[in-house]
């Protein structure tokens, strides 16, 4: 699977959401490459407000919920349950975990779903939708 890497244009030059990642992956190419980038569209990422609710509400109340861990355990928890896929390499099954950064604004609202419910049914926790805030998270 080709990563994706976001960021803006800003003045004719280009600067990376996650610049560390793109290096990394980077320094694992050698030889010629293709490079293609395009607009990015409300469909291709995933907005500001789903990223503030799910950092600001379903992880803060799951991390609060499961009591003293840190919202990135919490994070790092959760995309384990619902992101987590296996890869065939030289005859072996590996487990991998996708990242919430490379999931479009639909896949992203299906993730915020699972999460709700698994909380729900695990953690005995209702997680409000985000037009049910009234607080800015």
């Amino acid at each position: 699977m080709t990563p994706i890497f976001y960021g803006i244009v800003q003045n004719g030059k280009l600067k990376l959401d996650k610049r560390d990642r793109f290096d990394k992956y980077l320094n694992t190419l050698k030889g010629r490459v293709i490079l293609t980038l395009q607009r990015s569209t409300p469909k291709t990422e995933r907005s500001n407000s789903q990223n503030r609710y799910y950092w600001g509400v379903v992880v803060r109340m799951v991390a609060d919920e499961m009591g003293h861990i840190v919202p990135d355990d919490a994070h790092d928890f959760m995309k384990r349950l619902f992101l987590k896929r296996g890869i065939d390499f030289k005859g072996k099954r590996w487990e991998v975990v996708g990242s919430t950064a490379s999931l479009d604004t639909i896949e992203f609202e299906k993730y915020l779903d699972k999460c709700r419910q698994w909380a729900a049914q695990e953690l005995n926790l209702t997680i409000p939708l985000p037009n049910e805030i009234v607080e800015d998270y």
